[in-house]
């Protein structure tokens, strides 16, 4: 832990059991360590950052993702209605074939598809609660593959419901005043 007075460069090391969680026998300890990373992410995104709570509405952008399998995944445990978006028909096809199901698996490969659309018709014209991104496409004038798979931030705003979180991934992210306007208004 961060916490710590000693190194944790050793063989043994001394550490809280609170801090500890038992591994299951069906996954191997390499996947393991590899869950630790995005699923720490995930679990801190949505109850810390987005306060997840029964009933709410989730969209979770490039579901297929390890982070975006395991967001829904602790979504579908707390009582959430799960939306994701697919990058390609491959994992379009991975996500709806996922049990629990999710309420639409939307595909943002295919140029006819408006996500923001898509999302009003789901929630009743609502808006959905909480979106979860992997980034966002600051500028309109971005290249075709990233435009294809990445929606703009003015999107997100607008499908986001009123007192609606966003939680993203962006290091950096730079609001245009309108779209802090229409941020700051939905709070």
């Amino acid at each position: 832990p961060l916490d710590a007075e000693v190194s944790g460069l050793c063989d043994v090391v001394l550490i809280d059991e609170y801090n500890l969680v038992q591994k299951p026998e069906k996954v191997g300890w390499f996947e393991a360590a590899g869950a630790i990373k995005d699923g720490l992410k995930a679990y801190t995104a949505l109850h810390t950052l987005a306060r997840i709570a029964v009933g709410q509405t989730l969209l979770v952008l490039d579901g297929a993702s390890p982070f975006g399998l395991l967001a829904i995944q602790l979504a579908h445990y707390h009582g959430v209605k799960v939306l994701a978006t697919a990058v390609s028909p491959e994992d379009q096809k991975f996500l709806e074939q996922l049990r629990p199901s999710l309420a639409r698996v939307i595909g943002v490969w295919d140029l006819k598809v408006d996500l923001v659309d898509l999302c009003l018709e789901e929630t009743g014209g609502l808006g959905v609660d909480i979106v979860i991104d992997a980034g966002v496409r600051p500028h309109e004038e971005d290249t075709e593959e990233v435009r294809n798979h990445l929606p703009h931030k003015h999107d997100i705003i607008s499908l986001l419901g009123v007192g609606g979180h966003w939680v993203t991934t962006e290091d950096n992210l730079q609001l245009d005043p309108p779209d802090s306007c229409s941020l700051f208004l939905k709070a």
